[in-house]
């Protein structure tokens, strides 16, 4: 029963963490500091390198909440899968990116 109950709180701690990571990146994808109209020059004629720069700060910021996944993973003994995780952070964060760029 003790282990039922370690494992349903793992569950329920693991969940917070990428539910707070996911709505925290969606939430620093939007911001920028700057005009429209800047905006809109930046994304016509720096693309690549805003890009870049924007999905770096992203992985950045997911990195700490892998980190506390990890973290997590440690304190209940639990094997994590680390690079999967991180894959799809930078995966995530470029699309994520690109779709605020280019939509928004």
């Amino acid at each position: 029963m003790e282990q039922i109950n370690k494992n349903k709180t793992y569950i329920f701690l693991k969940i917070i963490i990428y539910s707070i990571g996911f709505v925290s990146l969606i939430f620093l994808s939007n911001i920028w500091i700057g005009t429209e109209e800047n905006w809109d020059e930046i994304v016509k004629d720096e693309f690549i390198p805003a890009l870049i720069t924007r999905t770096i700060f992203l992985i950045v910021i997911g990195l700490l909440f892998l980190g506390l996944s990890f973290g997590l993973d440690y304190i209940y003994k639990k094997k994590g899968n680390f690079i999967r995780e991180l894959y799809f952070l930078v995966v995530f964060s470029l699309v994520l990116n690109l779709i605020m760029m280019l939509v928004l």
